[in-house]
């Protein structure tokens, strides 16, 4: 049975088992315990429950997505860094959802915040996208992933196809990260590499590295 979507097209979301949906969060915590940021890995009803307040604003990312890592990392440091009390303002949920890992920015939802947020994605190829996942079963057919909303055409193709599941969160403040048409797809190793110049700046620019090297000064 054919579709609309395509890997590569904005919309389309990779199909992943469980076990490395699984794989992949695992993944994630240890990066982010090894940059010190704070998250939750949590369930589909806590996160809606919170992600309910309309003050919020709330980006889904599928995490295999390419250029999100990075993208996650931008955001943190460069609009809510660690250890200043801005950062209390970001918080940052995983979830798997569907056979998929994903990630809940919560960040104010402000004009300016939400600019912030597509400065900073559009700088790694992805797109702040008026959608929220959907999973479409028909039989006979793999399921089939997009980010839409009800009456947006993918949604009426998809309604039409077979049973459908909408992400757990799914208010007018969720939006979802999307590759930008033409956005360039990052591999994990140069998204790696990418990710930790990210953080080498922030060290650079509060003074880690100088305070490393005067304490390496001082032993020797």
């Amino acid at each position: 049975m054919s579709h609309p979507l395509r890997p590569g097209d904005p919309g389309y979301l990779r199909i992943l088992h469980a076990t490395a949906a699984d794989r992949m969060l695992e993944d994630w915590t240890r990066r982010l315990d090894r940059n010190g940021s704070h998250y939750s890995v949590s369930t589909a009803g806590v996160i809606a429950t919170r992600a309910a307040d309309p003050s919020l604003f709330v980006l889904v990312v599928e995490l295999s997505r390419p250029g999100v890592g990075l993208c996650l990392t931008r955001i943190e440091l460069e609009m809510f860094p660690p250890s200043t009390p801005l950062n209390e303002a970001f918080e940052l949920y995983l979830l798997p959802w569907m056979g998929l890992p994903f990630a809940l920015v919560l960040v104010p939802n402000s004009p300016a915040c939400v600019a912030g947020l597509e400065t900073i994605a559009s700088g790694c190829g992805l797109r702040v996208y008026d959608g929220i996942p959907l999973r479409c079963d028909s039989a006979g057919a793999p399921p089939m992933f997009c980010n839409t909303r009800q009456g947006y055409d993918a949604y009426v193709q998809f309604s039409r196809r077979g049973q459908i599941h909408w992400f757990p969160v799914h208010g007018e403040n969720a939006w979802s990260l999307e590759t930008a048409v033409g956005g360039r797809s990052y591999g994990a190793a140069e998204e790696e590499a990418l990710c930790k110049a990210a953080w080498w700046e922030w060290d650079e620019r509060h003074g880690k590295h100088a305070m490393a090297q005067e304490r390496r000064e001082s032993r020797d």
